[in-house]
């Protein structure tokens, strides 16, 4: 089973709130996202593949203490006070993302193959992901909290991270890094989807 939870699951709790807000709308399709750098790092690549595992888990640590940060649906709530919820979880999960990425970044050389084509993967992913919570941002920020159209137009890029595939699905696919994700503390750390 693997250790690695959903990042698009983020995208789900910003749409909670937003369907609160009454910021929701469905997208068909995703836009296409300018990749991550697949820069070259100078890092040691660790002993076995349980540390270096651990490495790549310990990069989603950021994103899983932004998750339990979530803003909670609160019916007393002005569409105002939903609006900046959102925007502040927008702004905390950007740096939760960007965090994410640089430390993907000095993860070093996988020690199996195949993770640095996985690690190579997340970047972009995680990259498309921040650039849909940034824009997302952006717009709520420049709506105007009393307008519902704009609120549903500024929460779009949301609604696209619903469909996103599993970019930790490739980690899972290799006997030897699921293994290794198993044993690893820092996998261990991250919660499941559900649980």
């Amino acid at each position: 089973m693997s250790r690695f939870t959903r990042p698009a699951s983020l995208a789900a709790a910003v749409l909670v709130v937003a369907a609160g807000a009454g910021c929701t709308s469905s997208v068909s399709g995703a836009g296409a996202a300018t990749p991550a750098s697949a820069a070259p790092t100078s890092a040691a690549a660790p002993a076995t593949p349980v540390a270096w595992v651990d490495k790549v888990c310990g990069a989603f640590l950021p994103l899983a203490d932004a998750q339990r940060t979530a803003p909670k649906k609160d019916p007393q709530d002005t569409t105002p006070i939903k609006v900046q919820k959102i925007s502040g979880y927008l702004g905390t999960l950007d740096t939760a993302f960007g965090a994410t990425i640089t430390e993907l970044q000095a993860v070093g050389p996988a020690p199996v193959g195949g993770g640095d084509e996985v690690v190579g993967k997340l970047k972009d992913a995680l990259t498309s992901i921040k650039m849909s919570f940034s824009d997302a941002k952006t717009k709520i920020d420049a709506a105007d909290p009393n307008d519902e159209a704009s609120l549903k137009e500024a929460v779009k890029p949301l609604a696209a991270l619903a469909t996103l595939p599993d970019p930790t699905a490739g980690l899972a696919a290799s006997p030897e890094l699921d293994k290794a994700a198993e044993q690893a503390p820092k996998c261990k750390a991250i919660p499941q989807p559900g649980g």
